[in-house]
């Protein structure tokens, strides 16, 4: 009998598994296809681009320091402006 219990656990997975077949509607799956070729081709884009472009591939001291160094200049800008509104909106006359 212990047979008949692995048919019915079987047949109860398999009717789940069509089950949640159903809930993946058709834009989720073309939106997982989407995700796994940008994926795909990204990687081979990083892995194979010096070969197609060489010259992403060679360094530029000037550049990488504009590429790191802007945005945390930004950043401290808008957090200086940020901090001066504060202060002036909290400030009130003795």
């Amino acid at each position: 009998m212990p047979f008949v219990n692995v048919n019915k656990r079987a047949s109860h997975i398999l009717s789940l598994l069509c089950d949640m077949k159903l809930l993946v509607e058709k834009e989720d799956r073309n939106y997982l296809w989407k995700l796994t070729a940008g994926s795909i081709g990204g990687g081979a884009l990083i892995k194979y681009g010096s070969i197609l472009v060489p010259e992403i591939t060679r360094p530029n001291l000037l550049q990488a320091l504009v590429i790191i160094g802007l945005p945390v200049l930004l950043g401290v800008l808008v957090l200086i402006k940020a901090s001066s509104a504060d202060a002036n909106s909290n400030w009130t006359p003795h």
